[in-house]
């Protein structure tokens, strides 16, 4: 995904992204100032200038993330996805970290892999036909780890599921998956990144995305 200076950026996620626990370090909180520096400091006009520099100088990002939140808790349909957004300025680019919940919902009979599949369509079509986000200008990440393991074949399933997705509507997933949850990399539960966990999947959004002027 291309992210240029102008870009407003609306970030959806769960608990990886919000933060969780005391050792956890909340995702937006790295990737954003690594898509910011690359743009560098903004510059402060001299108190003799007449005219002042264009006010946004590097990309916007609105954070919008709850512990435990699976697609259905905003895009169980498209008028609560839409109901969703309403707090929020529009747009013109989306990251959306969302899935292992929905693993976790699907390992429990919960909730239809099926649903889930429709649910994740209802999120990356409202972007797209409630504020224009072109599907190129959408970044899912993929869900990444797991308690226990108990949950493993789930996010396989949400993964695939997601994959399908992107190839039918041209919106840019990141797998996660790889990148393994034990070395430090997260807390003792297993599924929420330490700083070092946050700065390994920042490292791998961070490949996903072509920064521009």
């Amino acid at each position: 995904m291309i992210i240029t200076r102008s870009e407003r950026i609306m970030w959806i996620g769960d608990s990886i992204s919000a933060g969780f626990g005391a050792g956890t370090c909340p995702l937006p909180l790295i990737t954003g100032p690594a898509i910011a520096s690359f743009y560098g400091t903004p510059p402060v006009p001299p108190v003799t200038a007449h005219v002042l520099p264009p006010a946004r100088n590097r990309p916007v990002m609105s954070v919008d993330a709850v512990a435990g939140r699976a697609c259905a808790n905003i895009a169980v349909d498209a008028p609560t996805f839409q109901a969703f957004l309403s707090p929020y300025r529009q747009a013109s680019a989306a990251i959306v970290q969302l899935g292992v919940n929905d693993a976790a919902n699907i390992s429990t009979a919960s909730l239809l892999l099926s649903d889930f599949v429709l649910q994740s369509l209802i999120i990356v079509n409202g972007l797209n036909s409630l504020w224009g986000v072109p599907y190129s200008k959408i970044l899912w990440v993929g869900p990444w780890a797991h308690d226990s393991g108990d949950i493993a074949a789930f996010i396989a399933q949400v993964e695939g599921a997601l994959a399908t997705n992107a190839a039918s509507r041209g919106f840019q997933l990141v797998r996660m998956s790889s990148i393994p949850n034990t070395g430090g990399n997260s807390i003792a539960d297993g599924t929420h990144p330490t700083v070092q966990g946050a700065t390994a999947l920042t490292a791998q959004l961070m490949g996903a995305i072509q920064l521009a002027a």
